[in-house]
């Protein structure tokens, strides 16, 4: 597979590990970039719909990294209990600072899950919690 010169530039200073911070960047960068595509029915960079502006999506976007990132600091000690009263809190929080309706519940709703997912089974974060949840329960590895 060739990779693209592109690609190299974007990609050539991550590491495996994912920090908080950088799961916070990705979910703000995704919300920014999700309602500027032409879809339609929906906000987008060429058109706004009643009570749903481009900047409320964009404003949303910012705002919901805050509880993403506290997401990933709780994964890194463990699995906690509940994780979805941060993915409430998201919701809440895409509120602040704007007008308009529930702009990014459906990229929430889809992100929030995959981060988990991507936090809990992905090789190389401290620790493979996914594993050290097992052994704690009492899971047979053999």
């Amino acid at each position: 597979m060739t990779v693209g010169r592109f690609h190299g530039m974007v990609w050539s200073q991550c590491s495996d590990q994912l920090t908080p911070r950088d799961i916070r960047r990705h979910v703000q960068l995704a919300g920014v970039l999700e309602p500027l595509s032409e879809k339609p029915g929906c906000t987008t960079r060429t058109r706004d719909m009643p009570r749903q502006k481009l900047e409320y999506f964009v404003t949303a976007a910012v705002i919901i990294g805050d509880a993403f990132e506290d997401l990933a600091c709780l994964l890194q000690h463990g699995y906690p209990q509940t994780t979805y009263d941060l993915a409430y809190r998201a919701q809440a929080d895409s509120k602040k600072n704007r007008r308009g309706g529930r702009t990014n519940q459906g990229i929430i709703e889809f992100l929030f899950p995959i981060v988990v997912t991507q936090l809990v089974t992905k090789p190389g974060t401290t620790p493979c919690i996914a594993r050290q949840n097992l052994n704690s329960h009492g899971a047979n590895n053999s």
